[in-house]
């Protein structure tokens, strides 16, 4: 089960109600929370920085927001150069 492949199915987040994790104007906090004590945070946010398209950009991902990835994904760019 250690697959890389499957590393969604040991997330915090399985199971819940996905409505959470899409709070439009809401507060993300109770989101964020679950993935605080998530085991694969890491992976849930690699996978969502490696292809954030049109249907993964929204969302509270790996505890960030849409907004927070954008910024990441930003400095991650600047970095390289």
């Amino acid at each position: 089960m250690n697959n890389d492949d499957d590393w969604w199915l040991r997330a915090a987040c399985r199971g819940r109600d996905p409505e959470m994790f899409f709070t439009g104007e809401r507060d993300p906090r109770a989101a964020r929370k679950i993935c605080e004590g998530c085991p694969v945070r890491a992976e849930c946010l690699q996978d969502v920085l490696k292809d954030e398209t049109d249907d993964r950009r929204f969302g509270v991902r790996a505890g960030l927001t849409p907004q927070e990835r954008k910024k990441l994904m930003k400095e991650r760019r600047m970095v390289r150069v």
